[in-house]
């Protein structure tokens, strides 16, 4: 109800805006391709509302599965099953968990599978946040990473986004 009354409400007041973007927590946890229902409890309606008035809709995502929230469970015993994590990782730098190897082939279908969960009701964009675990090192200590490709830390300190940002771009509308 909040997020339609803003969306009516920038109408009324002529704003010039062509997009919102739902900012976390919107769902029952991070990265749990859904809306909570306590919150959202009608996401199509939400979605459909905006694009009634001329708004595209953009959610928050970052590349991780929880390691922590029971709520991403499943998800992570998926991700575990397929393998969705580089095969060795140096320290992780946020407070959820191992970021997705987009190199690999199986945890980019998997992910984009997910994505798709949220484009199917109509999300248009994604404010795609963090994803900046890769560092060749901190202080004096090096900080090895192996990916699905063969890349390690060092390539992947600079082309991480690219997967990251592409597995997303790629589900988009045109």
């Amino acid at each position: 109800a909040e997020v339609v009354g803003d969306m009516d409400r920038m109408r009324d007041l002529d704003l010039a805006a062509t997009a919102l973007w739902i900012d976390r927590p919107y769902a029952t946890g991070v990265n749990t391709f859904d809306f909570d229902p306590m919150t959202y409890s009608d996401p199509d309606a939400m979605i459909e509302h905006a694009h009634q008035l001329g708004y595209r809709m953009a959610l928050w995502h970052v590349p991780y599965l929880d390691e922590n929230d029971p709520s991403t469970a499943s998800l992570r015993a998926q991700a575990d099953a397929i393998g969705v994590y580089p095969s060795e990782h140096g320290i992780v730098l946020n407070k959820w968990g191992v970021p997705i190897d987009f190199t690999n082939p199986a945890a980019k279908i998997f992910w984009q599978e997910n994505i798709a969960r949220y484009t199917s009701h109509g999300i248009e964009g994604f404010k795609l946040d963090y994803g900046e675990d890769v560092v060749p090192g901190l202080t004096a200590e090096r900080t090895p990473w192996v990916f699905a490709d063969g890349s390690d830390e060092r390539t992947m300190h600079g082309r991480y986004q690219l997967g990251y940002h592409g597995a997303y771009a790629e589900m988009l509308p045109p």
